[in-house]
């Protein structure tokens, strides 16, 4: 009976001494899990270089309704913002954009926007979620001419002449998905939206200037980045 209580005592004893290692080996797996987490997402300023590698912008003819446009897209954008915590980032930027098609005609613009982005952080990576809203700066537009035929009332037929320039100009709206790597690499998919404006003259058969106008669309599209992080 003696042997059968210091067995049982042992055996009490050994579930004690493995619950024990097996908290502290909980416990310090979850300290080095949190610690390696802080490492890689840490508060601070931070200046952000980000590329757009592939982009596609759909582009309304303002001259028709039906005609849809796809222009391709690249550009450069320069953040500067503050890592709040491990889960939010904000700051103000600029982007240098260039659109164009197959033509040698090209759009570009200088959108200012300010971001914010929601970050949640696994391990050395952050699946990442944000949205940039400002302003785009037209830089240089397409200028063209164009004219139709009409045919009045009483039959007869007359010229319209179009003097235009075609702008990538006003409001800016770029939602973003993305995956951020040891918070120095982020890979993101984004869906611009650029507000399109056409400036134009209108003139009669004789070229005297009957009417001015703008007419305005939102553009949208999608692109492909890489952005790299420089911590200050």
């Amino acid at each position: 009976i003696p042997n059968i209580a210091i067995t049982k005592q042992s055996r009490q004893g050994m579930r004690k001494i493995f619950t024990i290692l097996f908290a502290l080996c909980t416990a310090h797996l979850s300290a080095q899990e949190a610690s390696s987490e802080e490492s890689y997402f840490t508060e601070g300023y931070e200046l952000r270089i980000e590329r757009i590698t592939l982009g596609f912008i759909v582009s309304d003819d303002l001259s028709s309704r039906d005609f849809k446009e796809v222009t391709f897209s690249h550009g450069i954008a320069v953040d500067f913002g503050r890592q709040h915590n491990k889960h939010l980032y904000y700051g103000l930027g600029v982007e240098l954009r260039n659109r164009f098609d197959d033509s040698d005609d090209m759009y570009v613009s200088l959108p200012v926007y300010t971001e914010f982005r929601s970050c949640f952080p696994i391990k050395k990576t952050a699946p990442y979620v944000g949205m940039k809203l400002g302003y785009s700066i037209n830089i240089k537009g397409i200028e063209g001419e164009r004219y139709d035929l009409f045919q009045r009332q009483d039959g007869k037929w007359f010229h319209k002449y179009y003097d235009y320039e075609d702008k990538d100009k006003g409001l800016y709206v770029e939602p973003t998905i993305g995956l951020r790597i040891k918070q120095v690499v982020d890979l993101g998919l984004t869906l611009p939206i650029v507000q399109f404006v056409r400036e134009a003259e209108t003139y009669d058969s004789q070229i005297r200037l009957t009417e001015e106008y703008k007419k305005r669309n939102l553009n949208m599209g999608i692109n492909l980045t890489v952005a790299f992080h420089i911590k200050l």
